[in-house]
């Protein structure tokens, strides 16, 4: 047994078993103590003879291996040293110069050794993440659905019934918080949704990169008059079902398309013109419906009508712009509602 009795006198105690020391510190196992402003602190304790040695640079190892050495020794040195006003702005190869210069040696030192407040305070940043971090996931376990779900088919050939072959199998591994409940119904679609599954988790994180959404790119000639996107920024956003409604009288266009809703929108402002061009050209000025212009729709043939007095296509486009007001009513994801978006060029 040792008594350490720091500043005490040595009155030559001689006990057998027992060691009387009076030093100013005292070595325990990796650490030192001593007396300091009438409380016990700690620092890092070298053994006689000691000798430091770390893996060189130049070994077979990892990175990683060589970046926890430098990191491993410091938090220790600074998890190990109780600190004080004094030491904790000092830098910890001041504190330890025996450990620095051993990293040094092995070419694993930092450029800058960081002081032991900085050390101390980044453990305990670590340690209140990690304690964050398990009450979170604690947290999740109490709340996590234990529901298990068998999908068995039946058959006449079972001579005891599913639910207490269930049971049986729940008692034999000791399953005790597995309760079997019993469903019985008929999933006519019960392929498709497994289908969906499946596909939903292969194609999580895959984007078609051809025709993924993208910012606002509208100059002038698309820009409204106040400068505003006609489409609200939502030009460039394809896999779409959209709408495009007149404000004047209310009336709705409704259609579907792959590409952007800006590239769609602008080739039916298209076949306005195009049906007030063919109009005239086929009937004169009282030209009326289609204006004989073979691929019209409802949406040509309804604006046609409303910009039949303008005498360019600028013309029309412009007032276009204020009649017109494009919006999206559903988006998917093009790859999942075109499963021939690849091309032949397509590499993975």
């Amino acid at each position: 047994m040792d008594i350490w009795d720091a500043g005490g006198v040595d009155d030559g105690i001689d006990i057998e078993g027992v060691t009387y020391t009076t030093t100013d510190c005292f070595p325990y196992l990796d650490t030192e103590l001593y007396w300091k402003d009438n409380a016990l602190q700690f620092r890092v304790h070298m053994k006689k003879n000691q000798q430091l040695k770390y893996l060189n640079q130049g070994s077979a190892h990892t990175q990683s291996c060589f970046k926890a050495i430098p990191h491993g020794v410091m938090t220790r040195l600074a998890k190990l040293t109780t600190r004080s006003a004094e030491n904790e702005n000092t830098p910890i190869d001041v504190l330890y110069p025996k450990h620095a210069d051993a990293l040094r040696k092995s070419h694993l030192a930092p450029k800058t050794f960081p002081t032991l407040g900085t050390l101390i305070n980044t453990r305990e940043e670590r340690i209140r993440d990690k304690e964050i971090l398990d009450e979170e996931r604690e947290e999740g376990m109490k709340t996590r659905s234990r529901q298990t779900f068998f999908c068995i088919g039946v058959s006449n050939v079972w001579t005891t019934p599913i639910s207490q072959s269930l049971k049986k199998l729940r008692n034999e591994h000791g399953l005790k918080w597995l309760r079997p409940s019993m469903s019985y119904h008929k999933f006519s679609n019960l392929r498709e949704k497994f289908s969906s599954d499946v596909t939903t988790k292969l194609m999580r994180g895959i984007k078609d990169l051809e025709e993924m959404d993208r910012p606002c790119n509208c100059n002038r000639t698309s820009l409204k008059a106040d400068g505003t996107c006609l489409y609200g920024g939502k030009c460039r956003k394809g896999t779409i079902v959209y709408e495009l409604r007149d404000k004047t009288t209310g009336m709705a266009y409704v259609g579907k398309t792959h590409r952007y809703l800006k590239t769609r929108t602008v080739e039916h402002i298209a076949d306005v013109w195009k049906v007030i061009a063919s109009g005239r050209k086929k009937f004169g000025p009282n030209w009326y419906g289609t204006g004989g212009y073979d691929r019209a729709d409802a949406f040509s043939k309804h604006f046609g009508e409303l910009c039949r007095d303008c005498n360019s296509s600028n013309e029309g486009r412009a007032k276009m712009k204020t009649i017109l007001e494009p919006t999206i009513v559903w988006q998917g994801d093009r790859i999942r509602c075109m499963k021939s978006a690849c091309t032949l060029i397509c590499k993975i």
